[in-house]
């Protein structure tokens, strides 16, 4: 998709319950603009799905579509780090860092640049194109 489309694709997702459908790689990708707690967010259903098994599963839908977060714990202060050692504080700070996937967007900007790195196309559904 090109810049204006993509422009315009934000100027159509301004309200709760507007929804605009794109076509990528084969997927009927649907976005719906939904209300969570108490701000505008952007939810993604492929193919008029949202399941629970593409968050827990690595699967071709995740990777593509879903919004991966990482979680990071607290670092280790000096003083702990002086105590427990550095090689293991990093050991585990490592183990306890975790990915986990959402279906929901904060805003267009990242949903864009994460379907144009994993979709070699992007386009607006044929319902969806103006005529």
């Amino acid at each position: 998709m090109k810049r204006e489309q993509w422009q315009e694709l934000e100027a159509r997702l301004k309200f709760p319950g507007a929804t605009v459908k794109l076509q990528c790689d084969g997927y009927l990708v649907t976005l719906q603009v939904q209300l969570d707690r108490m701000r505008m967010v952007i939810a993604v259903y492929v193919d008029g799905w949202m399941r629970g098994e593409w968050m827990s599963t690595d699967c071709e839908q995740r990777r593509r579509f879903l919004r991966p977060r990482t979680v990071k714990p607290k670092p280790y202060t000096k003083a702990q780090i002086k105590v427990l050692g550095k090689k293991w504080c990093e050991q585990q700070f490592a183990k306890l860092t975790h990915t986990y996937y959402t279906p929901i967007w904060p805003t267009i900007p990242p949903l864009r640049r994460h379907f144009e790195k994993h979709n070699a196309s992007v386009e607006l559904a044929a319902e969806e194109t103006p005529a």
